[in-house]
């Protein structure tokens, strides 16, 4: 399939964040984690969340008429169990309020089983359906999460960090 624009989204410009209804903890940034590199964490035992720190123009190339997905490559100290990734999308259009936190509902990725091996790389593709109606030239925000409580779909325990990230299209 073919992408009509990709845009990345680096680990260090993630930040710590309480999440749409105050209601999480904050995932937090390493730059130097001698397991990870750099990393954002995201521990087990309670809901995380990490904000992109920029709102971003949505690309003109974008059409609407492909699917919006979000890649996370990511990795887990546990060599075992399954990681729950959620993905929130806000987009501002001229004329509207900028005030935060206008995210539409949760995007799921459902459990995502880890790789075998402590600290592998794994990928994990999440589609945007809830993504607030965004149109191209739209400012755009994205919130991530892992719903760690969730007693099915998230069963490592240990954090989880992501790596890296990118926001497509795809035709």
């Amino acid at each position: 399939m073919a992408r009509n624009f990709t845009l990345e989204l680096p680990v260090g410009l993630w930040i710590g964040d309480t999440g749409p209804v105050n209601a999480g903890d904050k995932a937090a940034l390493h730059v130097q984690d001698t397991a990870t590199g750099p990393s954002l964490e995201f521990k087990d035992g309670s809901d995380e969340y990490a904000a992109y720190t920029q709102r971003l123009p949505m690309p003109d190339e974008y059409t609407g008429s492909g699917t919006l997905k979000l890649d996370l490559y990511w990795c887990c100290a546990a060599s075992a169990g399954k990681v729950n990734w959620e993905a929130y999308f806000e987009a501002i259009a001229t004329g509207e309020s900028v005030t935060p936190d206008h995210y539409d509902s949760a995007n799921d990725a459902g459990g995502i089983t880890v790789p075998g091996i402590a600290y592998n790389l794994a990928k994990t593709t999440i589609t945007l359906t809830n993504k607030d109606s965004v149109a191209a030239g739209e400012l755009i925000r994205l919130l991530l999460r892992r719903d760690s409580d969730d007693a099915t779909d998230d069963t490592a325990v240990a954090s989880a960090y992501l790596l890296a990230a990118e926001l497509y299209e795809e035709t």
